[in-house]
Order: structure tokens, then C-alpha cells, then sequence
């Protein structure tokens, strides 16, 4: 649909090409169908749409927007049973000049998600940029801190404070370190506090142990 009578014309030259045009398809499954058909390991093409399989596939599955050059290589030789680095060198090469992916350091990006990370970080540090006009009464603060059935470690207390004293606060750490209890503390203090927030989440679940968490809408 996307390319009328063109499209047996531009399979039949480069298969790999729909890999492009819509993810229904893996790279196994062209590849498979398109090494049976003739097409050979070595081909450009291939190299191409493995490379790029490789990039965005690390994105979707490890949650970066980048990939070391030392594991993409692995990555690349192990999808496409080639181990000459000429073959690695020169595809991404190709793909640099295309634009498609950026090589910043020992990393590798697919240049549509850096550009997004760059954008984002370039907005936050604006946010830092301005001043934050607070009106939090300390003792509010020291009361929400106490008020936990246990104790709030350093760390824990430090992170609140920084959150609520913050512009933009980004809050990171594994199962257990007190996410949400941090959070918890950072709702009591603004609802005693008078400051009006919304609070998000990008899943239902997420939003769901918001809700407990906090008490409040999400």
C-alpha cells in the first residue's frame, strides 16, 4: 500500500527493507527468507538491517538509549554469523552518514531516541536553571519525616528534602530503597503544605501503587 507497484520491484531488490517500514516483522524472519532465497551473507543490505536490528532491539530491551561499541560488535557478529570487524566498520560507517545512529564516546545511539535524551536533558537543566520560590514550613517537613512507623535513614531524608526543594528532582534506585516511601513523605508535606500537584504514572500498575502508597489520586 505504502509503495503501490512499486513494491515487488523494491522486495525483490532489498528485502530487508521492510524491517524499515513496520515492525510485524523480525529481522530473523526476513533474514531467514531472504538468505533462502539467494541473498548473501555479505550483502550490504543485510549488514544494514542487522546493524540496525541490533541498535534498536538493545534499546527495547535493556532500557538505554545506548549500546557499548565493544557489545554491539559482539551483537552484530552474533546475528549475523560474520566475525570480520571490516563488516561491522563499514556499516557503521553507513549508517553514521545516514544519520541514523550517533556514536558519542565508547557508545553507539539510534540517533531518533539521543536526539529525545538530549532534549530532555537539555529541558531539565533549564528547569534547574530557574529558581524555586518555596513556602514549605520546616516543621511540616520535620513532622512528615518523623511521622513514619520507622526511621528514615540519611540518605532517605536527605532525598526528600532535595525533592521538595527542587525544581526538578530525579528520584532512582532498586526494590527497597525507599521510592515510595519517599514519595509518601514528599505527598504528606505538600498536602499539609497547601501546594497544589498531580500525581502520574505511564502504567496502570504503576498507578496503582502510587494510590497506596500516597493516598491520593494518581
Amino acid at each position: 500500500r505504502e509503495f503501490g507497484d512499486k513494491a515487488v520491484t523494491l522486495l525483490k531488490n532489498n528485502i530487508y527493507h521492510i524491517i524499515e517500514i513496520t515492525d510485524e516483522f523480525s529481522f530473523n524472519v526476513i533474514d531467514e527468507i531472504a538468505l533462502k532465497s539467494g541473498v548473501k551473507k555479505e550483502d550490504p543490505n543485510r549488514m544494514r538491517a542487522a546493524l540496525i536490528y541490533c541498535v534498536k532491539t538493545h534499546v527495547m530491551m535493556n532500557s538505554s538509549t545506548g549500546i557499548s561499541v565493544g557489545d554491539l560488535k559482539q551483537l552484530f557478529a552474533r546475528v549475523t554469523g560474520i566475525t570480520d570487524q571490516i563488516y561491522y566498520s563499514t556499516t557503521i560507517s553507513r549508517l553514521v552518514n545516514e544519520n541514523l545512529v550517533v556514536i558519542d564516546g565508547a557508545f553507539v545511539y539510534w540517533k531518533y531516541y539521543y536526539d529525545k535524551e538530549e532534549f530532555a536533558a537539555t529541558m531539565i537543566s533549564y528547569l534547574k536553571s530557574v529558581p524555586l520560590k518555596s513556602s514549605i514550613n520546616e516543621d511540616i517537613v520535620e513532622q512528615a519525616i518523623n511521622n513514619f512507623p520507622f526511621q528514615l535513614n540519611e540518605q532517605q531524608i536527605n532525598a526528600v528534602r532535595g525533592v521538595i526543594s527542587s525544581r526538578v528532582a530525579v528520584l532512582t534506585g532498586g526494590p527497597g530503597t525507599g521510592k515510595s516511601t519517599i514519595t509518601k513523605a514528599v505527598v504528606d508535606i505538600f498536602n499539609k503544605s497547601r501546594v497544589h500537584f498531580e500525581l502520574l504514572s505511564p502504567t496502570g500498575k504503576a498507578t496503582r501503587r502510587m494510590v497506596e502508597c500516597t493516598g491520593h489520586s494518581a
